[in-house]
Formats: structure tokens, C-alpha cells, sequence
């Protein structure tokens, strides 16, 4: 009887310190859990504010690239060299913690993991182009190229549309003005459109005057780059909404995506 009753004791207590060991151990993975859904928030809004960033910065330094250009400006062009060359070097360092940043996500975030690669990306293959925007309108005036401004007035022009066009964008992204995504993107294509003219003419012009090759390769690298840098700020205004929506989803799974 007394090895019974020592028996049912000893089961009792092992199923109570089995109870206690479950329960330990589900408050760790639910702490585990909120701290992942923590990082991820953080992640989130970080990445959100660095495509901001990164956006607004370059088409700044975009703009003033070619405003400065056709004003023959050699020292604010060596700063805009430099101040796409420190955004370059910024962008790179995200780059490079993408590994430690995608273990802040949680384990069902692959999809999410996937956005925010893409996010990244763009951003690289924006800031790229930008160099090569940068660099030739330097080059030109620092090497006293001569200058022609017969398409002056034309690019001008298109630089005040993209100006216009950014600040559009950057102002979605600020507000998560999402609904007006479908608009600006016809308007990226009416500025690609510009662009395709402005290369058409200078190739009519390098045809009629036999002259003026070293700006005419000035001219045709920045505006074929600007249309990259187009694309890619365009690329990646959608992968950071699908980014956002992914959490927006998670948050209310009843949420349907956008774009």
C-alpha cells in the first residue's frame, strides 16, 4: 500500500513539473514570438524611411545634376559627385546586412523576406544609374568639353516634370497614398516617352551637324541612365507597397493586397 501511494505521488508530481516545463516553455516561444513580430515592425518602418530617403535624395541630386550641367557649374557638380557617391555607400551597407536583417523576420516570412530583398535591389539599381547620370555631366566639364545647349530648353524642361513627378511619389510613400499608384505610373510612361524623343533628336542632330560627338555622348548617357533611374525608383515604389501590404495582411488577414 505505502508503494502505491509513493507511486500515485511520484506520477502526480511528474505530471505537474510536465505541466510546469510546457507552460515555461510556450511562454518562451510566445516571448520568442512577440520579440520576431517586434523586429519585423522594426525592420518595416526602417526600410519604409530608407526608401523615402532614397528616392527624395536621388532625384534631388538628379535634378540638380542637370540644372547645374547646362549652367556649367564644375564645383556643384563635384558635390552632387560626392553626395551620390555617400548615398551609393549607404545603400550598399543595407545591402550588405540583408543576411542579419532577414533573421529578424519571422520564420513564416519568407514572402516578406522576398519583398524586402527586391526593395533593396532597387534601391542598389537606382543609385547605380544615378552614378551614371552624375559622372558624364562631370567629366564633361571638367575635361572643357565643348558645350552645345540646342536641346537645352527641352531637357530643362523634362527635368521640371520629374521633379514634379517625384515629389508625387515621395508623397504616396509618405502618406501611403497607394490609389494613386495606377496614375503616377502613366505619368512615368509619359516621361519615358519624353526621354525617347529627346535621344531621337540628338541622334538627328549628330546626323545634320557632324559635330559636338563628346557632348551628344554626354547627353545620350545621362538621359539613357535617367530612364533607368525612372524604372527602377517606379520598381521600387512597388516592392515596398507590397512589402507594407504584407504586414498590413498579417495584421488583418481579412486585408486585401494592392498592386
Amino acid at each position: 500500500m505505502p508503494v502505491i501511494i509513493a507511486l500515485i505521488g511520484l506520477s502526480g508530481f511528474l505530471l505537474y513539473r510536465t505541466h510546469v516545463l510546457h507552460k515555461k516553455r510556450s511562454e518562451k516561444q510566445n516571448g520568442t514570438k512577440s520579440a520576431m513580430a517586434r523586429a519585423s515592425s522594426g525592420v518595416l518602418k526602417a526600410c519604409d524611411e530608407e526608401v523615402q530617403h532614397a528616392i527624395l535624395e536621388g532625384s534631388l541630386i538628379l535634378i540638380q545634376t542637370y540644372t547645374n550641367f547646362f549652367k556649367e557649374k564644375h564645383k556643384e557638380l563635384k558635390q552632387l559627385r560626392k553626395q551620390s557617391k555617400k548615398l551609393a555607400k549607404e545603400i550598399k551597407q543595407i545591402r550588405e546586412e540583408i543576411p542579419n536583417t532577414l533573421k529578424k523576420f519571422e520564420e513564416n516570412d519568407l514572402e516578406r523576406g522576398h519583398f524586402y530583398v527586391q526593395v533593396v535591389t532597387y534601391m542598389v539599381e537606382m543609385c547605380n544609374s544615378l552614378s551614371h547620370i552624375v559622372q558624364p555631366a562631370f567629366n564633361h566639364l571638367d575635361n572643357n568639353h565643348a558645350f552645345d545647349k540646342e536641346q537645352n530648353r527641352s531637357i530643362m524642361e523634362f527635368a521640371d516634370q520629374m521633379k514634379a513627378y517625384f515629389a508625387q511619389l515621395v508623397e504616396l510613400l509618405k502618406h501611403r497614398k497607394y490609389d494613386q499608384l495606377d496614375a503616377l505610373v502613366l505619368q512615368h510612361d509619359k516621361l519615358i516617352q519624353i526621354a525617347n524623343e529627346i535621344l531621337y533628336n540628338r541622334v538627328k542632330i549628330i546626323k545634320k551637324k557632324q559635330k559636338g560627338v563628346k557632348v551628344s555622348v554626354t547627353y545620350i548617357e545621362m538621359i539613357t541612365e535617367t530612364k533607368n533611374f525612372l524604372l527602377n525608383a517606379l520598381h521600387l515604389v512597388k516592392a515596398n507597397i507590397k512589402l507594407m501590404n504584407s504586414f498590413a495582411s498579417a495584421a488583418n488577414p481579412g486585408a486585401t493586397k494592392s498592386q
